[in-house]
């Protein structure tokens, strides 16, 4: 009994130690760049620092418990304000704030995403401000490529 204790200790005492195994880095003879956990005994190898730590959570979804007042009355008074405007004033109060490079990429994938879609798609349906749905016609589809093709000149620069 003695001597399986004995074991376990040293086990949980080495397994930290094994746990941040390293990581090499070296060009073969051929110019390749080789990665593995065993130091080659033919070349000259670096230690890579392999970051082990979990990534930040920057998601905006409200995980279950979170209980912060003032976060939800920000929220209903942000979703409040975006039902009573238009995609149009959406867009416009958007672009007002991109000022930011990020946003502005943003814009740009966005507009690229839509011009996409508007061109793979052979019937373009749009949501009125009544919530119906309704499809558009030839000229109203070039309009709509029209706007969507500024905008990616516009913000892709």
């Amino acid at each position: 009994m003695p001597i399986n204790k004995l074991f376990i200790i040293t086990w949980l005492a080495l397994t930290p130690a094994l746990a941040a195994a390293a990581i090499y880095k070296w060009v073969d003879e051929q110019g390749n760049v080789q990665y593995s956990s065993e130091k080659p005994r033919d070349a000259e190898a670096e230690k890579v620092r392999v970051n082990t730590q979990p990534p930040v959570d920057r998601s905006t979804y409200r995980k279950p418990g979170q209980d912060d007042a003032k976060a939800d009355d920000t929220a209903k008074k942000d979703a409040e304000d975006n039902k009573t405007k238009t995609p149009a004033e959406k867009r416009a109060e958007y672009a007002k704030k991109a000022e930011s490079d990020k946003i502005k990429k943003e814009l740009c994938a966005e507009a690229r995403q839509t011009l996409q879609t508007i061109e793979g798609t052979a019937r373009v349906r749009v949501e009125g401000e009544d919530g119906a749905i309704s499809y558009l016609n030839e000229a109203e589809i070039a309009s709509r490529k029209k706007s969507e093709q500024d905008r990616v000149n516009k913000y892709c620069k």
